[in-house]
């Protein structure tokens, strides 16, 4: 089975938007390919949502998904700004 991480920055809805977006665009490729497959995608993840959850309790439930992942999509943004 492919187990696939998608790892990404979280901090904006635009990235929220393009994390939500890979996740359906990985999905629907594998489908339609036949693979047995799971998509590992952190702003999907259920979480327990009847509580504010810990740092702690964030971080080991993605720690899970990264040690049973055998792929990892990684997508780092580097913003370089000029200082005047």
């Amino acid at each position: 089975m492919i187990y696939i991480y998608n790892a990404g920055p979280l901090f904006t809805e635009a990235d929220i938007k393009q994390r939500t977006y890979e996740g359906q665009l990985m999905r629907r490729t594998l489908e339609n390919n036949k693979v047995n497959f799971f998509v590992a995608n952190p702003i999907e993840l259920p979480f327990d949502n009847t509580k504010i959850l810990t740092s702690k309790e964030i971080f080991l439930g993605d720690y899970e998904h990264v040690n049973k992942a055998n792929v990892f999509s990684l997508n780092y943004l580097v913003e370089i700004q000029e200082r005047m």
